[in-house]
């Protein structure tokens, strides 16, 4: 009876194992995606509100959004050891250079400015040197409402950013599994760009008062 015996506590062990592997395995890779993640969303909230708060000196200037959120999103694309070093200047250039190119592509890095709007302009806009800007307020009341926009000109300055990027995946097998199942109900192509390249698309957004006057060729407008 000892062969039997032995068989079957070998095919035991064999099932244990195999509920591991099956079970524990991916679920220990998708915390360790999850974990990842977390400190991505972390870093695209920072880089967003600095590079926001540096575009807001700027008239609203979409090109020094675009440059410090690169900036700000340099550490996801480094070693955080080696760039922190006084002497990194390599190390430091090829990250931000990795992450621009990244900020640069539409089909990873959507930038929508909220506010001010079009309407904005239309209400408060002003031809100063022919230079198209809402004043700051020192040339007419700051609280008379915008017909187009429903904004007073305190509203009217200030610089409100959305900012949606494409996070990598990295962990074997999750890379894989999570775009599959999320782009099953995706129907925004940018989401659905993001899933195709193994990535995942994350939000942040960010408002600030404008300490420049806005400017409608800064922001594209």
């Amino acid at each position: 009876m000892t062969g039997p015996i032995k068989r079957a506590h070998g095919a035991t062990l064999i099932e244990f194992l195999v509920g591991v592997v099956g079970v524990l395995l991916p679920l220990a890779l998708g915390t360790l995606q999850l974990a990842l993640l977390t400190v991505d969303r972390h870093q695209l909230n920072l880089a967003t509100q600095l590079a926001v708060r540096a575009a807001a000196l700027e008239h609203g200037s979409m090109a020094t959004l675009r440059r410090e959120l690169a900036r700000g999103l340099a550490p996801m694309f480094g070693d955080k050891q080696a760039m922190a070093q006084a002497n990194a200047v390599m190390p430091v250039a090829t990250a931000r250079a990795v992450a621009l190119a990244e900020v640069l592509r539409p089909d990873l890095t959507r930038i929508t400015v909220l506010n001010p709007t079009a309407q904005s302009f239309v209400d408060f806009e002003r031809t100063r040197s022919g230079i198209r800007e809402i004043p700051d307020g020192a040339y007419e009341p700051s609280h008379r409402m915008g017909t187009q926009s429903r904004q007073t000109l305190l509203d009217a300055n200030t610089l409100s950013v959305r900012v949606t990027y494409c996070a990598r995946l990295i962990v074997p097998l999750v890379d894989r599994v999570i775009p599959a199942l999320l782009a099953v109900s995706a129907r925004d192509a940018l989401a659905l760009g993001c899933y195709a390249e193994r990535r995942i698309p994350m939000t942040a957004r960010a408002i600030v008062p404008m300490h420049s006057t806005p400017r409608r060729a800064a922001l594209g407008l």
